[in-house]
């Protein structure tokens, strides 16, 4: 279908009217709503003309061109527009700025595969304002979290509720928490579950949302197995006490949060919860939700290694895993008393991200070296530099032989002496020289005063401009290697998907 027939804009004598009928599509099962309304505003007049129609094909097929980015958030945003909801007879558009977010979002997966955007999804023809009544096509999927969800009034600053937490109560305690402590916590997502659910982690730090030079980071994870949930409820309990503590002026955690950046992931098998959840506390079988809802045990989905130990070979990370209890799925009213056993050394082990060395490796003109190798000698392990040149290097009191090397350069090597008692890394800085000639130009960097290198952050100018290539159209005029796939699925050829 071409987009001079499907993409027109339909009119009705009555706008506002429609005739709702119940949502059959299979690939809108889904949907935040569960009736709709024919004829659409691709013109489509009955529930078969939308199923053969190319543009609910690459719905249906779009987590596989795209392997997995922006799914399932594109396709029920496109069931929005070819199934739009119907509401007592009354027609809703999906909001306009949730289509703008997405297009921003997932623009560069159709870059990558050389796929124009989808012209159905086009933000200012079939979307609407919020002053228009329109409706958020992706509000299931985020359970209505958006929503502020006050806790009760008259409660202590420090009041953590000792309960288990659904997906949904989850969310709303972290976001809760974010807003109280704004200026030190942020949320953020590392993708969705297979069910469609946020992984969503808090940040705690001075600025949060950025890296600060020399800063240690460190991450919390809980809820692999999803049955196994103390983790999950610990972390949502520790979220919640850095921030009350913070605000109340608790020393120890100011200094543990504006000196480190903390990220907390409560539940990285929400799917999996929610089935264990489903038998209750204390009627859980040993496997029961254990997997995610693929069937996988994330713990062990990783190439010929497990979670920890991938992190720690291929992500300089040092990750170990703690298991809280035999009790997988354990009764309400023991939360409490588990969070007291492990609160201490919940911190402590925060804590100790502080042991061992850091420091920045430089060229001799205080240009940070990314991805330079720190070793250190009898230890069959290093660590490579972040983009600032910075890294960090945990190891026990000792004396330490650390060699810093990188391409190009040659190696430094420097005998470390750490005591007993040192409670904080200590700072070791390292210069490489240039095998070869120098670089052209000179960086400001490291100076005798102590200044630290240059921030690649801020306004000095070490970045050189980068030319913006555009794509040109292939030569031959060759179609993408998706063209005869999508061609073959549909009489009609989704021309409007071509770039050129």
């Amino acid at each position: 279908m071409s987009v001079g027939t499907s993409g027109q804009l339909r009119t009705r004598a009555a706008a506002n009217s429609a005739v709702c009928v119940d949502l059959q599509l299979s690939a809108c099962s889904d949907a935040a709503y569960n009736q709709t309304t024919f004829p659409t505003r691709l013109n489509h007049r009955s529930r078969d003309a939308v199923e053969a129609s190319s543009e609910y094909i690459l719905l249906s097929v779009l987590h596989h061109l795209l392997e997995g980015q922006c799914n399932p958030d594109l396709r029920l945003l496109g069931c929005a527009v070819l199934a739009p909801r119907c509401d007592g007879d009354r027609e809703r558009r999906p909001c306009r700025r949730v289509c703008e977010g997405l297009r921003e979002a997932c623009q560069p997966a159709f870059d990558a595969i050389d796929m124009a955007w989808p012209y159905f999804l086009d933000c200012t023809r079939y979307f609407a304002r919020e002053d228009e009544g329109c409706f958020d096509p992706l509000e299931k999927l985020r359970g209505g979290l958006e929503a502020e969800d006050a806790p009760p009034s008259g409660l202590p600053l420090d009041f953590i509720r000792f309960a288990h937490h659904s997906y949904a109560q989850m969310v709303r305690v972290l976001r809760r928490t974010a807003a109280q402590c704004a200026h030190i916590a942020k949320t953020y997502s590392i993708g969705r579950s297979f069910d469609g659910k946020d992984l969503l982690v808090i940040e705690f730090s001075g600025r949060p949302g950025q890296h600060e030079l020399m800063e240690p980071e460190v991450k919390l994870i809980g809820n692999i197995h999803g049955n196994e949930v103390a983790g999950r409820e610990m972390l949502i309990y520790l979220a919640q006490y850095l921030c009350s503590e913070y605000l109340l002026g608790n020393p120890r955690v100011q200094r543990l949060v504006n000196t480190t950046r903390i990220h907390l992931l409560p539940s990285m098998n929400p799917d999996g919860y929610e089935v264990a959840a489903a038998e209750g506390a204390g009627y859980n079988g040993w496997t029961s939700g254990r997997q995610n809802a693929q069937n996988l045990d994330l713990n062990r989905n990783f190439p010929d290694l497990s979670m920890s130990d991938f992190n720690y070979l291929h992500a300089s990370c040092f990750e170990i895993t703690v298991e809280l209890g035999c009790v997988k799925f354990p009764p309400q009213e023991a939360l409490y008393t588990i969070w007291q056993h492990n609160k201490e050394s919940l911190l402590s082990f925060l804590e100790m991200v502080h042991r061992g060395i850091k420091g920045v490796v430089m060229d001799k003109f205080g240009k940070p070296v990314k991805d330079a190798r720190i070793v250190v000698k009898d230890i069959r392990h290093d660590v490579t530099t972040a983009p600032d040149g910075d890294y960090w290097r945990l190891l026990p009191p000792g004396s330490h032989i650390v060699i810093a090397q990188a391409p190009g350069y040659s190696k430094v090597i420097k005998k470390v002496v750490i005591p007993a008692h040192m409670r904080r890394a200590g700072r070791v800085d390292f210069i490489l020289q240039p095998l070869g000639a120098g670089p052209q130009k000179v960086a400001r960097g490291l100076q005798r005063g102590g200044r630290r290198p240059h921030d690649p952050r801020g306004d000095e100018g070490l970045h050189s401009e980068i030319p913006v290539v555009r794509r040109q159209p292939p030569a031959n005029g060759a179609k993408p290697w998706w063209w005869s796939y999508l061609s073959s699925l549909s009489q009609h050829k989704p021309r409007w998907l071509l770039k050129y």
